[in-house]
């Protein structure tokens, strides 16, 4: 009778090691698992940091380099504009001081000439200026942006990391309930609990594995989505550079075909009034020969 009673308690705490030891290896699974999920937002946000710093890197390089090559642009345009400007105040002045009515013909001419270049270069000028402006407000658009973004992760990640430490201390506590370990030594002439431990390998394993895939996963689409973006961004600033060169040339093309026109009527003209004239009194017909030779001259040169 007192052996099966013996028998009976033995099987009793038998029993209760096992559940305790399986209450053990949930606890510690669950606070494994909090460690992983931890890590896995840790990586996550790492990953959207350093994306974040790249791309900022990378929309800021090709800002600067569309910002220097706009000032360039400027400066190159400028030059033109001032060099034109010296050549018409250079015509104003001869202008002032000529009485021969073919030389005043010709000097007008090209003071009108030179006005419509000036004015095509203080126009393409207030393009480049109003690019100057857009690119300095994208500039200071993106660097504020993306600052506040990058300042958000870090602190978000610096907050997750301390929750990974904490979670990492609760794990390795809890750990020590497991029978067999420092903190739950087996009592002498005890029996040790056969493997309490059993399953939380393969649920790290299986966790970690299934975290490095998503990473891997999540990176490939970010790349992808940038590559897109950017793509998208080089086709829509190219065809509207497109479009406005076509519109500029257009204009200009417009502008040389109604001078040509107007200077085949003024010499289709004088051609008229200088045989006209040869006819009455030759002593003319000198002074528009000369006119002639110089509407010539600029029909020649705006055919080229």
């Amino acid at each position: 009778m007192e052996d099966q009673t013996a028998e009976q308690k033995a099987i009793v705490k038998e029993q209760e090691e096992k559940a305790k030891a399986a209450a053990a290896v949930a606890a510690v699974t669950k606070a494994q698992l909090a460690v992983f999920k931890v890590h896995q937002q840790v990586v996550e946000v790492e990953e959207e940091l350093a994306e974040a710093k790249k791309t900022k890197e990378e929309k800021l390089v090709a800002l600067n380099t569309e910002k220097t090559t706009l000032e360039g642009a400027l400066k190159e345009a400028k030059a033109e504009l001032k060099k034109n400007e010296v050549q018409k105040s250079g015509l104003d002045a001869a202008l002032k001081t000529t009485t021969a009515k073919p030389e005043v013909t010709r000097i007008t001419t090209e003071i009108t000439k030179y006005t419509e270049t000036i004015t095509t270069i203080t126009t393409r000028i207030t393009k480049l200026e109003e690019k100057s402006t857009k690119v300095a407000t994208g500039i200071t658009t993106v660097t504020e942006t993306l600052t506040a973004t990058i300042d958000e992760l870090t602190k978000k990640l610096e907050g997750l990391k301390e929750d990974a430490t904490k979670d990492e201390a609760a794990a390795a506590k809890a750990i020590e309930t497991l029978p067999g370990t420092a903190g739950n030594k087996t009592p002498t002439g005890g029996k040790k609990a056969a493997g309490p431990t059993t399953g939380i390998t393969d649920v790290a394993t299986t966790i970690i594995k299934a975290t490095e895939e998503a990473k891997n996963k999540r990176i490939q689409c970010a790349r992808a989505t940038k590559r897109l973006s950017n793509q998208k961004d080089e086709i829509s600033t190219y065809i509207t550079n497109t479009k406005e060169e076509i519109e500029e040339n257009k204009k200009q093309a417009t502008k040389c075909q109604d001078n040509l026109k107007k200077e085949h009527e003024e010499y289709a003209k004088t051609q008229a009034d200088a045989n006209q004239i040869a006819s009455k009194d030759p002593s003319k017909y000198e002074e528009l020969t000369l006119k002639l030779k110089a509407l010539q001259l600029q029909l020649e040169q705006e055919g080229k």
